[in-house]
């Protein structure tokens, strides 16, 4: 798993105030909470810091807006 800590952030609580120039576009290796690896293409336009000072990104995965923590993320590809 990405993290012994399974405290659920309420997706409405989490601040990303910091944006991302130019919107990078990235492919990004992401483990779920279950411990499920997958692979995610992202075009990144926001970071920000959650509770306990965790930092997450946020971005558009196949035209949704996705959050992404950055301790979850295993590799990432710069495309």
């Amino acid at each position: 798993m990405c993290s012994s800590d399974l405290e659920l952030i309420e997706f409405a609580g989490l601040r990303l105030p910091m944006p991302m120039t130019g919107q990078p576009v990235v492919l990004l290796e992401y483990e779920d909470r279950l411990g499920v690896r997958s692979i995610h293409q992202v075009a990144l336009t926001c970071t920000g810091k959650g509770r306990g000072g965790r930092i997450y990104f946020g971005g558009y995965d196949k035209g949704k807006f996705s959050v992404f923590r950055a301790d979850c993320i295993h590799r990432v590809v710069a495309l």
